[in-house]
């Protein structure tokens, strides 16, 4: 009897409305999904997908770092970026070291 009369009391209430009323219906709407059980196998291959783009991300992460680093940099330069555009120096290096050791091309990416 008491299960009735709160099914009852949900009747009565009016419909929201705007956004509380759609995530009200959206909540609604789950109370039967909740029986959805998960494919064990389908989860698996896609956490293995997201593991090798984790993976492939870091190959080429790490592929980036060593072509910067075989870039030669002057210590004169980064003092450059430094004194005139108040960097720290490791922002000087990377920036001269992504614009190929090149002072004009550094600053004028770092200003742009």
């Amino acid at each position: 009897m008491a299960a009735e009369n709160d099914h009852e009391i949900e009747e009565e209430q009016a419909p929201a409305k705007g956004a509380a009323g759609e995530q009200a219906r959206s909540l609604a709407a789950l109370d039967g999904a909740a029986d959805v059980s998960l494919d064990s196998t389908k989860a698996s291959k896609a956490l293995s997908g997201i593991a090798a783009d984790g993976s492939a991300n870091e190959v080429l992460r790490k592929q980036q770092e060593q072509q910067l680093a075989a870039v030669k940099v002057s210590k004169e330069d980064i003092q450059v970026i430094v004194a005139e555009l108040e960097l720290s120096t490791k922002e000087a290096d990377l920036a001269l070291r992504k614009n190929g050791g090149n002072l004009e091309s550094a600053l004028r990416s770092l200003v742009a």
